[in-house]
């Protein structure tokens, strides 16, 4: 077989003994530098693709060749792609000269105005592949990855390199025909050259680190230490400790999950050593944890315990310490390209900037970083000062305009020192053309709790027109006040096998709806009684949310899809398709827009007279948990796991606010009368804000983390879930908590007239009523 090495041909595998491509036409390339055949396509992403290639030079040895295929648009943004994949191959060379525990670079050359790096292919499975292979791990084997990876990363990290993106994929065992089953650490892709801080940020739609494995100071500020690599190392211990993926806990609990990984354990751990080491790996504060891959090791090669020595040091803000040195010069010759006829020209690098803090510049810089991940296992090690010179260019320049992506990129190594380093400012950008629509630095309000960033521009997405005033959905039953003073479970609906992620009544409250891991949906009658279970998702159901006419249900899924469904028979409408997992469904007010919360940090509206996507928002960090439209529906609200919930206006896509205050957002909700909306995520208290100011109104004490929130139709009553914990209910009035139900509940409803509150427990739902 041979690859066509046309970048945006759909099927580039070609059988032998044919000169053209058969999907493209393109004419195919037997060899590159008439010694690297490529045979296999591995995969590609925003910035290039990736083959499995022959090397006829080695006897036909298998290697990886990847090509730098950049999806950008301008020159300038191109030939910052080119000159960091420059600096790949620079990186691979001094990392993985003599090192096998680091893939080898072979070559890196220009042939036919495209840009090639060859490196070595791992003959053996990465580690999620063993743990499905072989099941779970014992903890003689994790104490033994960790004696042979600790010794890798304290290598790297020597190097002032931080990988940032450890997890089970991404460790190889050789294989031990083609080696000594060695762990082999790959995909550097999203590695960064250490500096005082290296904090960094990354595309829209992309992340540095995979959720659930990255830290909470990767993920929320961009930031990564030393001690950011061993938590990612910690997590992955515990995924092949239990099998459970940490994303799955990460999704429902946020960073709790690492209070209580224990508990998750199939039977205790035995070695004292290796339990000290794992807790301190997954502390949520990186202060807390081993400051290097040093440290842990001291703890894991002595016979007794004690506690670690630097798990208590100062902020970054107020660190003392001296900045890490710059890093080594590189000694090795750099393999240097092939010149072709119209060989790729020098780029001059840009004056070193001025520092200067930017708060909306920090958002887009992570659309450059992110946007050099795109191959599967590309290496980008960036130097200290060339990342931010070009970085900040961009930045500058992408600043001015909002963006929009639909290819999402997915998921970084340490350092061994003992003091904390300081933080870094983010430099001001160097002046360039303005190479799209100018946008205003957002503001914040006075008001200290709350930011609140108007956006004087236009989205680059196709505007939704505004909504009706009138709402064509039945008149609902009269809304009844409930007081709640003595409520009592009434019914317990079972039927699915897995943990149930959401439930919604219809608005004319003959039908309650829940989504479960175990990739249905099931329709209920309110007493109880099963009608029908929807099947067509492939993986969990995270939400269900009923057209305004309770005549259609939307289901959004892990399968990246969302499903429309007629709900009088079970028939599936239509299927949208998404960028990623799909956590959060709502339709406007009219049914004629349906809003999807999606997990590469984007809200997606979608027109339902067409089916077609209409609009993209882009603003979000993290994934998008939440999304509501206010009552009218003129106003789209979206909370994230970035800690922020972002009121957008529907018929332009302008940002109207930004309200911070939470450290990860989970659920919002709009009050009935859509003058205050309500949050409530990881910081163990529900915020209530002032839609019209921004304001904070009042802040609701809540002792769990909470994933759920929704009002009652009157608005005087407000309702939590919490996992674990329960179901609290609070007057809006009087802000005291007025009832408590007993239930590990992650979602709740209230039905359309008041009367009943339903909740999403393990795998059943619960409905509860007042006496």
């Amino acid at each position: 077989m041979v690859c066509c090495l046309n970048p945006t041909c759909d099927q580039p595998e070609n059988p032998e003994g044919i000169t053209h491509c058969q999907s493209c036409g393109t004419k195919l390339i037997e060899r590159l530098r008439d010694r690297y055949r490529p045979t296999n396509f591995l995969g590609e992403g925003g910035f290039g693709r990736t083959y499995r290639g022959e090397d006829i030079d080695r006897l036909n040895a298998s290697c990886v060749i990847k090509q730098l295929a950049a999806k950008v648009q301008g020159t300038w943004a191109l030939k910052k792609a080119i000159e960091l994949f420059q600096q790949e191959a620079q990186r691979m060379q001094a990392l993985g000269e003599n090192n096998p525990h680091i893939p080898t670079l072979y070559a890196y050359f220009e042939e036919d105005q495209q840009l090639y790096l060859v490196q070595e292919y791992i003959e053996g499975q990465n580690l999620l592949q063993e743990l499905q292979s072989q099941g779970l791990w014992n903890e003689k084997q994790i104490k033994n990855l960790l004696l042979e990876l600790l010794p890798i990363l304290q290598n790297i990290h020597s190097k002032q390199v931080i990988h940032r993106d450890i997890k089970p994929e991404n460790i190889m065992r050789r294989s031990r025909s083609g080696g000594k089953g060695e762990f082999v650490l790959i995909d550097f892709g999203v590695s960064k050259q250490l500096s005082a801080t290296a904090k960094v940020t990354t595309q829209i739609g992309t992340r540095l680190g995979s959720f659930g494995y990255a830290p909470f100071e990767q993920i929320q500020a961009g930031e990564a230490y030393p001690a950011s690599d061993l938590f990612s190392l910690g997590a992955t211990c515990f995924h092949l400790l239990t099998g459970i993926v940490p994303h799955e806990l990460w999704l429902k609990q946020g960073y709790s999950w690492t209070e209580k990984w224990q508990d998750y354990l199939k039977q205790p751990l035995k070695d004292p050593q290796l339990k000290q080491v794992l807790n301190q790996f997954l502390k949520e504060d990186w202060q807390a944890r081993y400051l290097s891959a040093e440290a842990a090791l001291e703890t894991l090669n002595q016979k007794t315990v004690s506690p670690p020595q630097s798990t208590v040091v100062k902020s970054p803000s107020k660190s003392k310490s001296k900045p890490l040195p710059p890093p080594p010069k590189i000694n090795t010759t750099v393999i240097q390209p092939q010149k072709s006829k119209t060989p790729v020209k020098p780029i001059t690098s840009p004056p070193q900037p001025t520092p200067k803090k930017s708060g909306f510049k920090l958002f887009i810089s992570l659309f450059l970083v992110g946007s050099f991940i795109g191959m599967g296992s590309s290496l980008y090690l960036v130097w200290k000062f060339q990342l931010w010179k070009y970085i900040d260019a961009m930045a500058n320049i992408l600043s001015q305009g909002n963006l929009t992506t639909s290819n999402p990129s997915p998921v970084e190594p340490s350092v061994a020192v003992t003091n904390p380093p300081p933080p870094i400012l983010e430099p001001t950008p160097l002046a360039s053309p303005t190479v799209v629509t100018p946008t205003l630095e957002p503001t914040p309000l006075a008001s200290p709790a709350v930011t609140v960033s108007p956006i004087a521009t236009t989205p680059p997405t196709p505007a939704v027109a505004p909504p009706p005033t009138t709402n064509p959905s039945p008149v609902p039953a009269p809304v009844t006040s409930v007081s709640w003073a003595k409520p009592s479970k009434i019914h317990s609906f079972i039927g699915h096998s897995e943990w149930v992620h959401s439930v919604a009544f219809s608005p004319d409250a003959k039908t309650l709806a829940s989504g479960s891991n175990d990739t249905t949906v099931k329709l209920w009658d309110v007493i109880g009684q099963e009608r029908m279970t929807l099947k067509g998702h492939s993986s969990y159901v995270y939400s269900v949310a009923f057209s305004p006419d309770s005549k259609i249900l939307a289901s959004g899924s892990q399968d990246k899809t969302i499903k429309l469904w007629e709900v009088g028979t079970g028939q599936l409408i239509t299927t949208l398709t998404t960028t990623n997992w799909v956590l959060s469904v709502k339709f406007s007010p009219d049914g004629k827009i349906l809003a999807a919360g999606i997990g590469d940090s984007t809200i997606k509206l979608f027109d339902m007279t067409t089916g077609k996507q209409v609009a993209t928002f882009t603003g979000h960090l993290a994934p998008v948990t939440s999304v509501a439209f206010s009552p009218d529906g003129n106003t789209l609200a979206s909370g994230s796991k970035d800690g922020n919930v972002k009121l957008w206006e529907v018929s332009t896509g302008k940002l109207q606010a930004n309200l911070t205050g939470s450290r990860e957002v989970n659920s919002i909700a709009f009050s009935p009368d859509g003058k205050i909306l309500a949050s409530g995520g990881s910081g163990s208290t529900i915020q209530i804000w002032d839609v019209a100011t921004g304001k904070i109104l009042a802040s609701l004490p809540n002792q769990k983390q909470i994933f759920d929130i929704a009002f009652s139709p009157d608005g005087t009553t407000l309702a939590a879930a919490s996992l674990p914990g329960g179901i609290k209910l609070w007057n809006l009035a009087t802000q005291k908590g007025i009832a408590e139900f007993s239930a590990n509940s992650s979602f709740i409803s209230f039905s359309p007239d008041g009367k009943l509150v339903a909740a999403g427990e393990m795998e059943k739902i619960n409905v509860w009523q007042d006496q």
